[in-house]
């Protein structure tokens, strides 16, 4: 039988066995009930950070988005948060100012390496300035996974996911075969009027380091031209939340609508006894007979 061919295939391969970490009940984002003649406040068709076009390394850049109560951990009191992760990194750093309920979109820029430690430390320092239950910890933590381990919300246009998915879903499948990454998820569909989709990845700082190394080497050679002409995600108010949860009922729908087509499918060949190829089962008696007696036999009864 012919596998996936297309990403959009792959990815629906992978779903069956996905379970939606939390349900999301945060009200509507504003990008859901926005009316007037400006929709395109919401969207943002540049790079959240200037990229050089004279080096392709220093322009590429990782977009990660985080819900508003994530803020405090990120800045920190007077920007303490952000500046001790800028010197202590060799990649750059921008995050998004704007209303305090608005997303946060951290862009961490550099080299693969460079951003894919930026990750790590970021994971680090998160881990360490938030307790087990907080508020913050809690958004970004899965229920399966060790208590140091984070979600991470990056988002990547959606030609990129090819790239990231690998020949046949090969690079995914590699990625979640690491013992150091408990959770590797593509959203099935882009954020809402835009040209973006979120990759969350959930391990431990070492595991998202990894992760991100990965993902920036598949996609590097078209990322930041890509990012540069897709219309990418602007933070608004709920709109990572909001998102989610309509993800999360979207696949969950989708798991019950397979369980019900197995089932459907198990109760008809119960009926009419008959095998997925449409024969009807083989039975010992069919044939024991004609195999156990000879024609000598026969003829001398």
């Amino acid at each position: 039988m012919q596998g996936p061919t297309t990403p959009d295939d792959i990815l629906d391969s992978y779903e069956s066995d996905f379970e939606p970490d939390a349900e999301y009940d945060d009200e509507a984002p504003s990008y859901m009930v926005v009316v007037g003649p400006e929709p395109a406040a919401i969207w943002d068709t540049r790079p959240q950070q200037p990229v050089s076009s004279d080096n392709a390394s220093a322009a590429l850049a990782l977009r990660i988005v985080f819900a508003s109560d994530c803020g405090g951990v990120l800045i920190g009191k007077g920007g303490c948060h952000i500046n001790m992760l800028k010197q202590t990194t060799s990649a750059s750093w921008h995050i998004t100012t704007g209303d305090v309920s608005d997303d946060r979109i951290v862009t961490v820029s550099g080299t693969p390496t460079s951003i894919a430690e930026a990750v790590g430390k970021l994971a680090e320092h998160i881990v360490d300035q938030t307790s087990p239950g907080s508020k913050t910890r809690d958004l970004l933590s899965c229920p399966s996974a060790p208590y140091n381990a984070l979600t991470l919300n990056l988002l990547f246009p959606v030609k990129t996911i090819g790239h990231l998915l690998g020949p046949s879903g090969a690079r995914i499948s590699h990625l979640r075969s690491d013992r150091s990454i408990q959770r590797l998820h593509i959203t099935k569909e882009p954020i809402p009027f835009t040209q973006e989709r979120i990759v969350q990845v959930t391990g431990t700082a070492p595991g998202l380091q990894t992760a991100a190394l990965a993902i920036l080497q598949a996609t590097e050679e078209t990322l930041a031209q890509l990012q540069g002409a897709a219309t990418l995600y602007r933070p608004v108010r709920n709109g990572l939340r909001s998102f989610l949860r309509m993800e999360s009922k979207e696949l969950r729908e989708m798991g019950r609508k397979r369980s019900r087509s197995t089932a459907d499918a198990t109760d008809h060949r119960d009926r009419h006894g008959r095998d997925e190829a449409g024969k009807r089962p083989r039975r010992m008696s069919d044939h024991s007979d004609t195999r156990s007696a000879s024609p000598k036999s026969r003829s001398r009864s």
